[in-house]
């Protein structure tokens, strides 16, 4: 039984959770932790590889984003949708390592969360408050096009980078395994129920059969042109062949 902000979680053999609350918890803040940190602990006991990425799909394929808290991962999903790829899922991203030899299968929820800031640059819609991050306070948020379905195949992943221009930096082998490692979430209780040398192969097998890179792009200062032309620069270079 682990506890959060007024709220008892059990999650049991990847199968069930079980949780109560106290008097005065904030169902925002419940709900948050069901989708973000449960969720992760669902997921590892599943044998599934949770990353802290957002993701869009168009068609079978997936793209994922994966960065710090703040890194944009959310606002970025959400303007591509403006460029024709539904969000697939926000902050966390579940990799089948079974799945790898054919290209890595993800799995996750919506759940999109989003200051009012990003909703208006995205043309998102609130839903309902959610758990301030930061001081900061979010809205669960309707993405211009989202995808119902729930699996798709892993072609891209982006590390989110600020810099004066905008690029993306291929990444292969040794170079892309120490970020995709930080990528990961909640590492020591997925070391102590995987293994850390059964990671380490599930991170071998994501580079192997992923085209990982870095994103570097400008740093929001409110201009809102610059948030547009670094997102249309990466909708058109996802759409290349």
């Amino acid at each position: 039984m682990t506890v959060y902000c007024g709220a008892r979680f059990l999650v049991e053999d990847g199968r069930a959770v079980r949780y109560e609350t106290e008097r005065g918890a904030q169902e925002s803040d419940v709900r948050a932790l069901l989708l973000g940190v449960v969720w992760s602990v669902l997921g590892w006991q599943r044998g599934l590889l949770p990353l802290h990425a957002s993701s869009v799909a168009r068609g079978p394929d997936l793209h994922a984003f994966a960065g710090v808290s703040g890194a944009g991962k959310s606002t970025l999903a959400a303007a591509l949708a403006r460029h024709g790829y539904a969000l697939f899922t926000d902050d966390v991203l579940f990799l089948d390592p079974a799945s790898f030899d054919a290209g890595p299968l993800g799995h996750g929820h919506g759940g999109l969360r989003l200051c009012r800031r990003s909703m208006a640059l995205t043309g998102s819609r609130a839903d309902s408050p959610t758990a301030a991050r930061r001081g900061l306070p979010k809205w669960y948020a309707v993405p211009a096009e989202s995808a119902p379905r729930r699996a798709g195949r892993l072609r891209t992943l982006h590390f989110l980078s600020y810099r004066d221009d905008c690029r993306t930096e291929r990444l292969t082998g040794g170079r892309a395994l120490p970020d995709l490692n930080r990528a990961v979430r909640m590492p020591r209780l997925g070391a102590a129920i995987a293994g850390r040398r059964r990671i380490l192969r599930w991170l071998t097998g994501v580079v192997s059969h992923t085209r990982v890179s870095v994103f570097h792009r400008q740093r929001f200062d409110g201009d809102a042109a610059w948030f547009h032309e670094d997102a249309a620069h990466l909708a058109a270079e996802l759409s290349a062949p």
